[in-house]
């Protein structure tokens, strides 16, 4: 496991010149905390419980299209609302997290992960799929042509077909990456290091972010999590204070043997959801 050097307060406002200043309304994290990654573990077990793989990574860097600092948030929630409208017009639901990241070649970044049906990954013929909607929305909303060279991309996609389950979580586990706990009395020398080694995460300093560091779509974020809960008897998907975190099947399993059982909460009746007698390629 390594972990690089964490910057120190002082460093904050060299390494983000007026994007600092969002300090004084917003609060700055250097690393993805503790109750983060349970709802991100938690999000895609969930998914998984409903027969849902996160099956497509996106990555997009903002400053190759000149969008830095206090621009990015909100031109990356523009561009979710885009994505989230496409998915309705599809009849399925939006299923995705993201997390934001600064690096020392690109600044500002955002890592995105999300279930997309393969025969909606690329549409042939009239329609316009996953793939083609995100560089055309995200066009739309930065106002210029995207960066599309060999070495250097605005935005990166890629697409597993069926149930990719160690590559999904492996994807989770890079996405963590920027883990961050604090210390405290009586706590492991490092307990940071205690609990990367049990998430099995190779640690990096992935910066300091002003505001939402970590975000979900609303099917996966803890309202909607517990109307399901209520109206279902869900695995449990809690992380144990010092047993091994489990990536595996597990939930899909689950959701093989109960899933024609699910109850859809009222709230939820009006979004799509899959047919539980389909297959996720279907």
């Amino acid at each position: 496991m390594q972990m690089d050097h964490i910057p120190a307060d002082a460093d904050w406002r060299l390494r983000f010149g007026r994007y600092a200043r969002a300090r004084k309304w917003h609060a700055i994290t250097d690393g993805i905390g503790l109750s983060q990654f349970k709802r991100a573990y938690r999000g895609i077990a969930f998914a998984n419980c409903l027969g849902l793989a996160l099956n497509t990574k996106v990555d997009i860097s903002w400053s190759t299209v000149n969008v830095v600092g206090d621009d990015v948030l909100p031109s990356l929630h523009q561009w979710l609302a885009r994505i989230d409208r496409w998915f309705e017009r599809q009849g399925v639901p939006a299923v995705y997290f993201w997390v934001q990241e600064h690096g020392w070649r690109f600044g500002l970044h955002t890592h995105l992960f999300f279930h997309v049906p393969t025969h909606l990954f690329r549409i042939f013929g009239d329609g316009v799929g996953f793939n083609e909607h995100v560089r055309l929305s995200l066009e739309k909303v930065v106002r210029r042509p995207l960066v599309q060279e060999r070495s250097v991309r605005t935005v990166r996609i890629h697409h597993a077909e069926g149930r990719p389950v160690g590559w999904q979580w492996d994807r989770f586990r890079y996405m963590m990456k920027g883990f961050r706990l604090p210390w405290w009395e009586g706590a492991p020398a490092n307990p940071t290091w205690e609990f990367a080694d049990r998430a099995q995460l190779i640690l990096r300093d992935k910066g300091c972010i002003a505001g939402r560091r970590v975000g979900f779509a609303r099917l996966l974020q803890d309202r909607s999590f517990n109307d399901w809960a209520q109206v279902n008897v869900l695995p449990d998907m809690t992380i144990a204070r010092t047993s091994p975190i489990p990536y595996d099947d597990r939930y899909f399993r689950w959701f093989d043997t109960h899933g024609a059982a699910i109850q859809v909460p009222l709230i939820e009746r009006c979004e799509a959801l899959p047919s539980q007698s389909k297959t996720l390629d279907q």
